[in-house]
């Protein structure tokens, strides 16, 4: 953060790295609270210097070398990457900000309200935001195939239930569809082989399926992977490789969208390379 700012500009920034997104907000009726953004984003950079002070007053203490800063991956991370010239911030950014730009072309303006909540979520300074970046991923798969109409986001049917994601309307018979999207990370350490990767993945599909089936809603999960690549190991081609060779496809699960992300600078830095649906060709 530049030392002669009073504070972060949350606006500011993403009016400069994600226009697309940008444009969205401003329209959106009531304005958009960017006020809380900013007050979220300066108090988490706070807690950040003095959790960063007290681990150096612990090395002088014990005499031993400061360790590098963890680096929290939130957009004003990204952001600040940018800044500081880091190209793969740049990149991840870009992607983020075309998903904006295609569904300007298929939400109409007086529905942006649906996502006014993801806006919000996606820029406080967590690292759940991938998650936000997947649901928004799988959003805009499903309405490029211009056979759906987003109706509802964060729906639920009954009082004690759990939200669903999306609920859509299939133009062609006008039936709703209802779609949760779940967000998973694999690294090295899931590529033992591939009945580990299978136990791990339908772990997942699980725990999700079991939690939502509270809603007593009757929807299809939408699996959205982030396969983290390593100096050794390209993780893409290795989980493309492990559906092509099981055809693991659990029922009430669609095919997944694999992003891949390479790990830089010290384990630090997201590099965005692609997004696969490997089913086609």
């Amino acid at each position: 953060m530049d030392n002669k700012k009073e504070g972060f500009d949350a606006k500011g920034d993403i009016q400069k790295y994600m226009p697309n997104l940008s444009m969205m907000i401003d329209l959106l009726q009531p304005s958009f609270g960017w006020a809380s953004i900013n007050e979220d984003w300066n108090k988490k950079f706070i807690q950040i210097l003095k959790e960063r002070d007290q681990l150096a007053e612990q090395a002088k203490l014990e005499n031993r070398e400061l360790p590098p800063l963890k680096i929290r991956h939130t957009v004003l991370s990204l952001t600040h990457g940018v800044d500081m010239g880091v190209e793969s911030s740049a990149r991840f950014l870009k992607f983020l900000d075309g998903i904006f730009e295609n569904l300007m072309n298929f939400i109409e303006v007086k529905d942006y309200g649906l996502l006014r909540k993801s806006f919000h979520d996606f820029l406080l300074f967590d690292e759940t935001f991938l998650n936000f970046a997947g649901e928004m991923l799988m959003l805009n798969s499903i309405l490029l195939t211009k056979k759906y109409k987003l109706v509802s986001t964060n729906f639920r049917i009954v009082d004690i239930g759990p939200d669903i994601d999306f609920v859509f309307l299939r133009i062609e018979d006008l039936a709703i569809i209802p779609v949760e999207v779940v967000n998973i990370t694999l690294t090295d350490e899931h590529f033992k082989d591939n009945s580990y990767i299978e136990k791990f993945l339908s772990g997942k599909y699980t725990d999700k399926l079991n939690k939502k089936n509270k809603s007593g809603i009757n929807y299809a999960l939408n699996p959205v992977i982030w396969a983290i690549d390593s100096d050794e190991n390209h993780n893409l081609l290795r989980l493309i490789n492990f559906f092509e060779e099981t055809k693991f496809q659990p029922n009430r699960v669609s095919v997944p969208f694999i992003v891949s992300a390479n790990i830089i600078e010290e384990k630090l830095e997201f590099t965005f390379s692609g997004v696969y649906d490997f089913y086609k060709k």
